[in-house]
């Protein structure tokens, strides 16, 4: 089995999956002849409040948002949904989870799934 996680599990996002409103990020999946490029959005997030964990083939994404401020506030038109961001996909087996990498900039986390050397393309020369 194999796990990665970004943060300490003391934080213990896994409970708020199960009690608090959860928002499914937008994403977008590219593919070069290197890896997979899995960009999610996810507005507001901090790198500290962004967890991301690999159990078995299954990437779980985690985002934490202040919820606080939005039960305050007397909205008098609201087309954002409100919650945590939370999202789940099953890596292929092209993956080779033990060299994935995420970095996040302006609200767009990018997880970069290298694959297999094996599948990659490669260029047969003409003697």
């Amino acid at each position: 089995m194999n796990n990665i996680e970004t943060k300490n599990e003391s934080q213990n996002w896994e409970r708020l999956i199960e009690t608090e409103p959860l928002v499914k990020p937008v994403i977008d999946i590219i593919e070069n002849d290197d890896d997979f490029i899995v960009k999610v959005y996810m507005p507001g997030v901090s790198k500290d409040n962004i967890y991301l964990k690999l159990e078995d083939d299954v990437l779980t994404i985690f985002g934490k948002v202040d919820l606080n401020h939005v039960e305050d506030e007397r909205f008098l038109l609201r087309e954002k949904s409100y919650g945590h961001y939370y999202r789940q996909l099953t890596l292929s087996d092209k993956i080779d989870t033990t060299r994935i990498e995420a970095k996040l900039e302006n609200g767009l986390l990018n997880i970069i799934l290298p694959k297999h050397e094996s599948i990659k393309p490669k260029v047969i020369s003409i003697n």
